[in-house]
């Protein structure tokens, strides 16, 4: 089953025990990093955001023709005044903008596999 590549793995490379809801964010960018490279998108994020925009993104996606901007957060956490002015500003700008967490995995997947997703995700405005 494909949904194996979304399983949480440590700095060595070991799966980690336990469920999506006890997910860090760190976690997450490298299980969605991942199951994107192995799908065939490029994948941007900057190692020390303390040298990017207050607000930006934690990832941008890109596979032809589309492109995605997503902030990550763990299963509690909430968007800054700086990322809710980026929210806005990329869908002004028709961008595709996606606020992901750990409950988010399966769709997140569908989504990088070109598939509809349940529309679950409590953030997933898009403007096209």
């Amino acid at each position: 089953k494909p949904y194996t590549i979304l399983k949480s793995r440590t700095r060595s490379g070991r799966l980690e025990q336990g469920m999506n809801k006890y997910m860090t964010e760190e976690q997450l960018q490298r299980n969605v990093v991942g199951s994107a490279r192995e799908l065939g998108w490029i994948v941007h994020f900057n190692w020390r955001s303390f040298h990017s925009p207050k607000g930006w993104p934690d990832l941008v996606l890109a596979k032809p023709p589309r492109l995605i901007f997503a902030e990550l957060k763990g299963p509690k956490g909430k968007l800054r005044p700086d990322q809710e002015m980026w929210r806005d500003v990329l869908r002004d700008c028709g961008q595709e903008w996606h606020l992901w967490r750990p409950d988010d995995l399966d769709d997140i997947y569908k989504l990088l596999m070109g598939e509809e997703s349940d529309g679950q995700n409590t953030d997933n405005g898009v403007s096209r």
